[in-house]
């Protein structure tokens, strides 16, 4: 399964890759800011998206939007360190939302999960 992370921080987007990369199956691409994660997604075609909200250069909520315009299967799974945004990006069609600082192990559960589901 291909999995791509739009995720701006090195830190986080290298731990991410590292972790979800060691799951079965599982082939982990970064991107680090919106353009990059619009032309990734385009490239790579993934069945799964990590997305940070606050981006250096726009918002991911607006690659969520392009994502479920062009791609509606492809599931994505909301990373922000803002919860405010929940209800927002559920409403654009998040299927899942994760707390930065909290929901690491439940993100990564969560991929997992759909990793199985998908081979």
């Amino acid at each position: 399964m291909r999995l791509l992370i739009v995720e701006d921080s090195r830190p986080v987007s290298e731990r991410l890759r590292a972790i979800m990369a060691s799951l079965p199956g599982v082939q982990a691409e970064v991107a680090g800011d919106l353009r990059q994660g619009t032309e990734r997604f385009r490239e790579l075609k993934p069945e799964m998206v990590i997305l940070d909200v606050q981006l250096p250069d726009g918002s991911g909520l607006d690659l969520l939007e392009t994502i479920k315009h062009e791609r509606p299967a492809t599931r994505v799974l909301m990373f922000s360190n803002y919860a405010l945004y929940r209800k927002r990006c559920v409403a654009g069609g998040a299927d899942y939302f994760f707390d930065k600082p909290m929901d690491l192990e439940s993100l990564t559960a969560t991929v997992r999960r759909l990793a199985e589901v998908e081979a």
